[in-house]
């Protein structure tokens, strides 16, 4: 899920919903949207679900839904859920007792995904100060996992809380000196 305060009650709402239907839930909690993509597919679930409005405002909410392989539904199987969920196409299932799923947190799945993000490149920032602004995102918890370990590197997180509002992009500054606007590189992601 994103760092939106409205995240927090979707995500126990839906998980409520999943485990009343018989299914398990592996929570990843504040995360970004790739690497529910990565953990989907590497540590093979049937789905996986990130709760996000990425790049709108704090007060928007929804979620995006990958199978199995980690790619977004097809639109056709989209409308099939819409149709059960808005329509009651079809009957849900309603399972009891130990049929019931259950709730688990799944915290090295998300260190996995940075691994595998820090095993993409290779980077020497000796001598480099790095400024991270997360916007208050939901990169803000991944970022300090992934420059955390970059050998040389000196970092400094802006905005790396989970404020759950003033929701934007990650921004990172590189620079040889800090306080020297001449030598910084400025990259914007989204995710």
């Amino acid at each position: 899920k994103d760092t939106r305060r409205s995240s927090y009650m979707f995500e126990y709402s839906l998980v409520g919903g999943l485990v009343a239907s018989g299914a398990d839930a592996y929570l990843l909690h504040v995360t970004t949207t790739p690497s529910v993509s990565y953990v989907t597919r590497t540590d093979g679930f049937d789905c996986g679900v990130m709760i996000s409005a990425s790049h709108n405002p704090f007060e928007h909410n929804g979620i995006k839904i990958f199978n199995g392989e980690g790619y977004k539904l097809s639109d056709e199987l989209e409308e099939k859920i819409e149709a059960i969920v808005l329509d009651n196409a079809e009957e849900l299932l309603t399972p009891t007792g130990g049929e019931v799923g259950r709730v688990y947190t799944c915290d090295k799945a998300v260190d996995d995904y940075v691994r595998h993000l820090l095993g993409t490149v290779s980077v020497n920032l000796q001598g480099m100060h790095i400024a991270v602004d997360c916007a208050n995102g939901s990169a803000s918890t991944t970022a300090k996992k992934l420059f955390r370990p970059i050998p040389g590197a000196r970092q400094k997180g802006l905005f790396a809380r989970n404020a759950m509002q003033n929701i934007s992009g990650i921004a990172v500054f590189f620079s040889s000196f800090i306080s020297s606007i001449n030598s910084v590189l400025f990259l914007t992601f989204n995710g």
